[in-house]
C-alpha cells in the first residue's frame, strides 16, 4: 500500500509515524512538506512542495474566489421563510 503524510518534516512526530508506517508494516511511504527535514527518515520518499511563505505570504498566495455574488447574501430580503429586518 501506498501511503502519502502531509506534515512539517522537521516534526519528531512525524518522522515517527512515517518511519513506522515503513518500517512495521512494510508499506511505500512518503513525506510531502514545505520544510527540508535535516535527515531523510529512513525508508521514507521525501517530497518538497515549495517554500514557506509565512502566514501572510501563504494568505497571499491563495488565488481570488471566482464568480463572486453580488449584493450581498440575502435573496429579495427572505430567507429560509423569514424576514430580516
Amino acid at each position: 500500500m501506498r501511503i502519502l503524510f502531509l506534515g512539517e518534516a522537521t516534526s519528531p512526530y512525524t518522522r515517527v509515524w512515517t518511519e513506522h508506517s515503513a518500517a512495521a508494516f512494510g508499506h511505500e511511504v512518503h513525506l510531502a512538506s514545505l520544510q527540508r527535514p535535516s535527515s531523510a527518515p529512513t525508508g521514507v520518499t521525501f517530497h518538497a512542495l515549495g517554500r514557506r511563505l509565512g502566514r501572510l505570504g501563504t494568505l497571499a498566495a491563495i488565488p481570488p474566489r471566482r464568480g463572486r455574488r453580488t449584493g450581498g447574501s440575502r435573496a429579495g430580503g427572505r430567507r429560509c421563510g423569514r424576514t430580516w429586518r
